[in-house]
C-alpha cells in the first residue's frame, strides 16, 4: 500500500473499532501501520511467538518477551474477546506454527506481525475456522471455536478482509 491507503486503512480501523466498540486483531507487515495503531504487537518467527508487547516495548527490545497488558477503562479491565492457546498447526507433517498464545481484549487492536512465511496467515486461518489446531484452543468471547459449527462461526464476528478490500471498497 502506498502512504496514503495506509492512513486511509488506518483511519478506517480506528472509525470502526470506535464505532462498533470491537477488538481488532490485525495481521501486517507494515511496520509504520502497525506502529502507529495497536495498543499490542506479537512477533511471529518461523510459527512461533518470539516477542509480545506495547509498540514501545517492541521498538525497545524486539526479542524481549512481555505479555500484553489488559486494557483498563476507568479503572475496570476490560473484556477478553478472543483467547489464542498455544496452538500447533501443521500442513501434512510441516509445524506451521507452534504453540502460539496471545489475547484480544474488548477495544483493543492488537497486530501479529512476521515476515512472509511467520505463520501470520495460517494463524487467522485457524482463529476463522479454515484450518484446525493439532493441539491449542481458540476462544471467541469464551466460546470454543474448535467446537462451533459452521453456522455459528459465520454468526459470529470473526471474519477475514485482506487491507486492498478494505481500501478499495472506500473508493
Amino acid at each position: 500500500m502506498n502512504p496514503s491507503e495506509t492512513a486511509e486503512l488506518m483511519e478506517n480501523i480506528r472509525t470502526i473499532r470506535d464505532t462498533f466498540k470491537i477488538a481488532v486483531l490485525l495481521i501486517e507487515h507494515d511496520m509504520s501501520l502497525v506502529m502507529n495503531i495497536c495498543e499490542g504487537i506479537a512477533v511471529l518467527s518461523f510459527g512461533r511467538i518470539i516477542a509480545k508487547g506495547s509498540p514501545d516495548d517492541i521498538q525497545n527490545n524486539p526479542r524481549g518477551h512481555r505479555s500484553i497488558p489488559r486494557q483498563e477503562e476507568g479503572g475496570v479491565t476490560m473484556a477478553q474477546i478472543l483467547k489464542v492457546d498455544d496452538i500447533h498447526v501443521y500442513y501434512g507433517s510441516i509445524h506451521a506454527v507452534k504453540g502460539v498464545s496471545f489475547e484480544v481484549n474488548e477495544g483493543e487492536v492488537v497486530t501479529l506481525i512476521g515476515a512472509n512465511g511467520a505463520g501470520k496467515s495460517t494463524i487467522l486461518n485457524t482463529i476463522s475456522g479454515l484450518l484446525h489446531p493439532k493441539m491449542g484452543s481458540v476462544l471467541f468471547e469464551g466460546h470454543d471455536l474448535k467446537r462451533a459449527s459452521r453456522r455459528t462461526r459465520s454468526s459470529s464476528t470473526v471474519w477475514r478482509r485482506s487491507p486492498r478490500d478494505v481500501t478499495s471498497s472506500s473508493r
